[in-house]
């Protein structure tokens, strides 16, 4: 119960590392998934909300659906 009470902007630099190499290897675009791991991290300790995170990961998520659909990429959906 004591993990809501922690403060959001405290973080290590490790597990900063770790999550977001974990985030990026769950994504066939592992790179493209590492990067986006980092910048939404950054962003959730910046801005000290988890929820700006997911916001721009659901906001990048829409971007992507939109070229795909658009431009016929679907390569990126298999």
């Amino acid at each position: 119960r004591r993990w809501r009470h922690l403060d959001p902007g405290i973080w290590s630099a490790s597990t900063f590392l770790w999550v977001a190499l974990f985030f990026g290897l769950q994504h066939r675009e592992w790179v493209a998934g590492v990067i986006c791991g980092l910048l939404y991290g950054w962003l959730a300790i910046v801005r000290r909300d988890v929820w700006a995170a997911g916001i721009a990961h659901a906001i990048t998520n829409l971007r992507l659906a939109l070229y795909v659909i658009v431009a016929g990429a679907y390569q990126f959906w298999v």
